[in-house]
């Protein structure tokens, strides 16, 4: 599939996003409006419910390389199989420059350790453990990132004690492709 017919047809959406555009995220996407919430992004995302989309497999994208120019992965990367490989993907099909849009629940390291030695064990068979195979810090979102070949633009900051001991948070991040 060409990204193209990812958005083709839309009159809503500007021109300069016109066929560039690929959503991958999961059921949540009511959460799209938070995009919004990401200044520099705000107006080149406008009615991103409209824009036509298609729902594959992250690890193995259905499109050509470097034919998007930005991609929105929302909700999506702790719940997926193999997050590194969903990442590259995405790198895969950005064109050099191309801006990603990342959502993604990150812990403290007290939350993490909670999780690891306290939640999984004991709930093991449950959809919230079974639904969610990765866990990630904030630092661990940016690093896998990089190694795909983005450079960090943009991140929501939370503060050290938050790092720390706080709880997860839907947290944006906007990465270039390099």
């Amino acid at each position: 599939m060409e990204c193209s017919q990812a958005s083709a047809g839309n009159p809503l959406v500007s021109s300069r996003l016109r066929h560039f555009l690929v959503c991958v995220y999961s059921a949540r996407t009511n959460e799209l409006h938070r995009l919004h919430q990401l200044p520099g992004l705000r107006h080149e995302c406008i009615s991103l419910a409209l824009i036509g989309h298609t729902f594959p497999a992250g690890e193995a994208l259905p499109f050509q390389n470097a034919c998007a120019g930005l991609v929105v992965c929302f909700n999506v990367l702790d719940h997926v199989s193999n997050a590194p490989q969903v990442v590259r993907e995405i790198s895969r099909i950005l064109r050099p420059g191309g801006l990603f849009f990342l959502g993604v629940d990150t812990f403290s390291y007290l939350g993490l350790a909670k999780w690891y030695l306290w939640t999984k064990p004991r709930h093991a068979n449950e959809i919230l453990v079974r639904a969610h195979p990765y866990r990630f810090l904030e630092r661990h979102v940016k690093k896998l990132c990089r190694a795909a070949g983005f450079q960090r633009v943009r991140t929501m900051p939370r503060t050290p004690i938050d790092l720390l001991l706080g709880h997860s948070v839907l947290t944006p991040f906007l990465f270039r492709k390099s």
